[in-house]
């Protein structure tokens, strides 16, 4: 049944976008430039940033067309990935031209929309819906979220509302094109922003309401919609979060108080000095709420209760659910304060729908144009004071500068030639990392050889091409023992690839990325912890290397985690006690459970442990607690390492007086000291 919402412009067949064509076209083109003068280093330095980089133009380029379906953060892009699929095609030194100008493009219009006809059932006035999104793009913080397509889906969110709410009259006066136009449009929102689920209950109004092809739109919304949150629940693994209900309503009072009310009225730099709790921010809402149903239904605007639920009901539940779906409570309430202003892409539709819930009750009010935005802009003196100029960047690279490494990539790609790692800076933090190549040629059987010619060069054979070792100290540190002599003829028929850097140490690290390798067997192995470089016996001095020279050493598979001592076995072999890279046999099963180790150990082939040293043996253990034949001193053993135990009291506690195993001096100094156990005597005098 249609309601006064719908009833606008009911009995006029006119179609949706031709009449009002020059004041949507207006409100377009003061958006654009607005966005401009607010951001001009969108002109001066356009380049790519956050997700942009590092996510969407990066795959892109890496995967193809594949990249366009590719979840991130547990769901769909659709028009990012789009977005970056263009860029990807025109020449490199304009793809952040693309991305920077579409989503600009895009933000215009969407707030520009609102300048439709058939939304004067919301807002009678043009001039004040032309007014909104001006407000909007200029009173809150959402500077620093435009020109990049990763926030594009906050912007599109009230596009989709919008959609929903055109009078019955109007969308089932549609034309064909039309109705069909604006169902692709609801497809790649949904698509796009998971968060449509919130409007489940507009769509499905709208599809008992809407008839013929305008049906089409909130049928295609809702499809979108299922299938976004789907990919969501499959992708990502549920992960409990302990929030008590009550917990996340009272942090999403503050959070609606502190970031949509007190930051879209007053400004950040005001607001982070008059954080507000639940109970001022619950008495504040619960406030507006009462003076604005009161003056809606004293105008006798029909359709103003819902009106006002709606918007109340975006702007709690938007809140409550983006930030409670992927933080736990102690994430969720840094963000609800005024101090992490960068998070404000999470209130962005809040902020809309108060200042919409401003105009609106301004609108109830007839005043002429002058009049009526001196006022709104009187209302928001302090929040354009203080928002407008927080988001502006000034960039320290163009991304025209770094075009020639990513073509230079591109370029080895197409003709099968190895190359280095690519990282290419958009923003600091935020980079385009195109991984290093090997060529097309795959495993050969010379790989891991070093070949040698007649005039004594040698070179690292690596998939099917040779790198040019450039010393003698470098051939050693490599550690490969396989070697090949070959005619000048033969190493001809090789292709070169990059020559290899000079090292100085067995370990090397990447300079930008902080990253540590152990050079072995012609390949550069990951160390993952300290203490596994510990227990390798591995440290101080490096040899540090760019990350271009570093990604010119093959890299080889990453070295198991492992502890410092730990029990390692050599694979079909015996188990050995590694402490501080030396190696110490373990005489059987009984021993290594004395010592401590309760696991099984970490299994390696021997090639991985060539480079370490053979120590002596372990004893044969009965005990796990051991005395110097030598001074008498008692060590009971735990973690593969012999703690001392200083007295007979703290020797009684452990109950081991008739389990000591006496050893010669020698036999104890092979097992690793460890710190000293307290002594219960000196505690107790304490």
């Amino acid at each position: 049944m249609a309601t006064a919402l719908d009833t606008h412009i009911v009995n006029r067949r006119v179609p949706l976008l031709s009449e009002q064509s020059k004041r949507v076209f207006l409100s377009f083109l003061s958006l654009v430039l607005l966005i401009f003068v607010r951001r001009p280093d969108l002109l001066r330095w356009p380049t790519l940033v956050v997700e942009d980089a590092t996510i969407f133009y990066t795959q892109q380029v890496i995967r193809g067309i594949s990249a366009i379906f590719t979840p991130y953060n547990g769901y769909l892009h659709l028009v990012p990935r789009l977005i970056a699929f263009l860029g990807s095609i025109v020449p490199t030194s304009w793809a952040a031209i693309v991305f920077v100008e579409s989503s600009v493009l895009i933000a215009a219009a969407s707030g520009a929309i609102f300048s439709l006809d058939c939304y004067r059932a919301l807002v009678k006035s043009d001039f004040l819906r032309f007014l909104l999104p001006v407000v909007v793009y200029s009173a809150t913080l959402i500077g620093s979220h435009m020109g990049n397509v990763t926030s594009l889906l906050w912007f599109l969110l009230p596009v989709a509302f919008l959609m929903l709410i055109v009078p019955v009259g109007v969308a089932n006066a549609m034309s064909r094109r039309t109705a069909i136009a604006m169902a692709s449009i609801a497809a790649l929102i949904s698509l796009t922003q998971p968060m449509c689920l919130l409007l489940a209950p507009y769509t499905l109004w709208r599809l008992k309401g809407f008839r013929g092809w305008s049906r089409l739109i909130p049928l295609v919304l809702l499809a979108g919609t299922i299938i976004e949150n789907a990919v969501f629940f499959v992708v990502t693994p549920y992960v409990h979060r302990d929030v008590h209900p009550f917990e996340l309503l009272h942090q999403a009072l503050v959070a609606i108080g502190n970031r949509v009310v007190l930051s879209s009225f007053v400004g950040f730099t005001i607001a982070e000095h008059m954080e507000c709790d639940a109970r001022t921010a619950t008495v504040a809402l619960i406030s507006a709420c009462i003076v604005m149903a009161a003056v809606l239904l004293l105008k006798r605007h029909s359709h103003g209760v819902l009106i006002l639920g709606s918007s109340l009901y975006l702007v709690f539940v938007s809140v409550a659910i983006t930030l409670n779906s992927r933080l736990d409570g102690n994430q969720f309430q840094s963000l609800c304060n005024t101090t992490n202003w960068e998070s404000e892409r999470y209130f962005l539709v809040g902020n809309m729908v108060l200042l919409s819930l401003l105009v609106l009750l301004l609108d109830t009010f007839p005043r002429p144009k002058l009049e009526s935005s001196f006022l709104l802009l009187g209302l928001l003196t302090l929040a354009l004071v203080n928002n407008f100029p927080i988001g502006r960047t000034h960039y320290n690279s163009h991304w025209r500068w770094h075009a020639k490494e990513i073509n230079a990539w591109l370029a080895a790609r197409r003709e099968c030639k190895p190359a280095a790692e690519t990282s290419v800076l958009g923003y600091p933090g935020w980079m385009v990392v195109l991984p290093e190549l090997r060529g097309c040629h795959g495993e050969t059987a010379l790989d891991g050889l070093i070949l040698t010619d007649n005039a004594g060069h040698n070179y690292l054979a690596d998939h099917g091409w040779k790198r040019l070792i450039p010393d003698e100290q470098t051939l050693k540190l490599l550690g490969v023992s396989r070697t090949q002599t070959m005619s000048a003829s033969q190493l001809r028929q090789v292709p070169t690839a990059e020559p290899l850097p000079v090292v100085r140490n067995k370990t090397v690290v990447n300079a930008v990325t902080g990253e540590v390798f152990l050079l072995k067997s012609g390949r550069r192995h990951y160390l993952q912890t300290p203490a596994s470089m510990a227990a390798l016996g591995l440290g101080a001095p490096f040899t540090m290397l760019s990350e271009y020279a570093s990604a010119a050493i093959p890299l080889g598979h990453m070295l198991d985690q492992i502890s410092n001592p730990a029990p390692i076995q050599i694979k079909n072999g015996p188990t050995y006690l590694l402490y501080s890279g030396i190696l110490h046999q373990i005489p059987d099963l009984q021993t290594r459970s004395n010592l401590g180790f309760r696991s099984s150990p970490t299994v390696f082939d021997e090639e991985d442990l060539s480079f370490l040293r053979r120590g002596d043996a372990i004893p044969p253990l009965h005990s796990n607690a051991v005395q110097n034949q030598g001074n008498s001193a008692v060590y009971l053993l735990e973690g593969g390492m012999r703690r001392y135990v200083p007295d007979p009291p703290t020797l009684a506690t452990l109950h081991l007086q008739s389990s000591v195993q006496a050893l010669p001096p020698s036999m104890v100094n092979e097992i690793p000291e460890a710190a000293p156990i307290p002594s219960v005597t000196s505690a107790v005098a304490k």
